[in-house]
């Protein structure tokens, strides 16, 4: 336990020490940006969560004495810095996120729901495979996962509240400086049009975004478009996501509204 609180801790030294720190929830599109970066020679380090990935990715899930450390001392560490740290973090909808990261997990998802904890017997009683991946999305993904990151990660962590700060929903994004951080927030969705405010946020000479995650490579890729076009979230559900403080934040009217048209007339 000893040796690898340790290694945590050279982990998260190491963070800070790069060019770019690519802070952001998972299944947000980071691989694209840290891809892109690297390619014109930036070092970028990454992070989705200091208190434990299987604790913000899925419910019934506690923090754990090692993500407790790990944070008490991520905050030590940052206090100590005497240089401003280049901060990228991302924004999604947060139901296309929950979906994405169901399917990025699918093998997870499918064993704690057909496993031994199978008290319905879905295998017995041949429920369809749409319906099991169904029953474990709903039942085993933490759903307010990223609608909670900012309050649970950058405001715990960075002691930046982002929501005291304004989003430009249209353009899509923010940028936010401080003593220590400068801090650049990304709408996933508008990324295609944010070539240039990357570029000037790193004062690089020229930038281009390098695809280098697209869902159609994973093999799971026809199981997630078929899965797709049978599901129809709860009205409850799609009010959960798009009632949030953080969809209300980063995305307009109009988007949410569209984001909401596109679950319900899925079929």
């Amino acid at each position: 336990m000893i040796s690898k609180i340790l290694q945590e801790y050279d982990k998260i030294n190491a963070l800070f020490e790069k060019d770019v720190f690519l802070y952001t929830m998972g299944k947000a599109g980071s691989n694209s940006i840290s891809y892109s970066l690297e390619s014109v020679g930036l070092s970028v380090s990454s992070k989705h969560y200091f208190s434990g990935d299987q604790q913000n990715f899925f419910s019934n899930t506690t923090s754990d004495l090692l993500g407790n450390l790990r944070k008490q001392y991520t905050k030590g560490c940052l206090a100590r810095l005497k240089h401003k740290i280049k901060i990228i973090t991302l924004v999604r909808d947060p139901l296309a996120r929950n979906l994405s990261l169901a399917f990025f997990a699918l093998e997870r998802l499918l064993y704690h729901t057909l496993g031994p904890n199978d008290s319905r017997n879905l295998k017995g009683n041949r429920a369809s495979r749409n319906e099991i991946i169904k029953i474990g999305f709903e039942e085993q993904i933490n759903h307010e996962g990223p609608l909670n990151w900012f309050e649970e990660e950058f405001n715990d962590v960075l002691n930046l509240d982002v929501y005291k700060h304004p989003f430009d929903q249209e353009k899509g994004y923010a940028r936010i400086t401080s003593e220590k951080f400068d801090v650049l927030i990304l709408k996933l969705e508008k990324l295609n049009t944010l070539e240039p405010v990357i570029k000037d946020f790193l004062d690089l000479a020229s930038f281009s975004l390098l695809n280098a995650n697209s869902s159609k490579n994973y093999w799971y890729a026809d199981l997630y478009q078929n899965f797709r076009e049978e599901f129809t979230p709860a009205p409850q559900y799609l009010d959960l996501m798009y009632q949030s403080r953080y969809c209300q934040h980063f995305y307009t009217p109009q988007e949410i509204a569209a984001f909401r048209s596109k679950w319900e007339n899925i079929n």
